[in-house]
């Protein structure tokens, strides 16, 4: 009620508080420190598939994975008429439904972790692919290749002009 002086908390109870507090920190010290000292330690926060694909194209002792080689639009389009390679587009999966190069699968980056694991079973480890995306400065076809390039996949090429070249210059499409 009002006017009625506020009582301060009994003894016990901020005792209480103070060695909950304690505990909780010491459960979290003793979690990060066993963490710290495994092989492959775990995140902290759970990771979205793009940190997850970060993290694939960066670990383990193969990290200085090298560049893939780039391709140009003539190399592009030589590759594609001989049919020397498959063609991946690393745009998100409706770009690739609005339109893509011929006979080309898709491997978005957004959904590498669901889509990869569909389209292995069809290369080979041996297999030449060609990765795209949108245009010169979109970086998913180099992360994905990268990533291809990690798991083992040894004739990975990147077309950088991408899609947008690809289209500027009349080329076949498939919707």
């Amino acid at each position: 009620t009002q006017g009625e002086p506020i009582r301060p908390l009994p003894e016990q109870v901020v005792k209480d508080a103070i060695s909950l507090w304690l505990l909780i920190v010491a459960v979290v010290l003793c979690a990060w420190v066993v963490n710290s000292l495994r092989p492959n330690p775990l995140p902290w926060l759970r990771q979205g598939d793009d940190l997850r694909l970060a993290a694939l194209v960066s670990a383990g002792p193969f990290s200085e994975i090298s560049a893939p080689a780039v391709v140009s639009l003539g190399e592009a389009v030589r590759i594609f008429e001989n049919g020397d390679a498959t063609f991946v587009d690393a745009r998100e999966a409706d770009f690739y439904l609005i339109g893509h190069i011929p006979r080309a699968q898709s491997l978005p980056r957004e959904g590498f972790v669901e889509v990869f694991p569909q389209l292995s079973g069809q290369w080979r480890k041996d297999s030449s692919l060609v990765l795209y995306c949108s245009e010169v400065d979109c970086p998913d076809s180099l992360i994905v290749a990268k990533a291809l390039m990690r798991l083992g996949y040894g004739k990975v090429k990147v077309f950088s002009g991408g899609w947008q070249e690809w289209t500027a210059a009349d080329l076949p499409q498939e919707p």
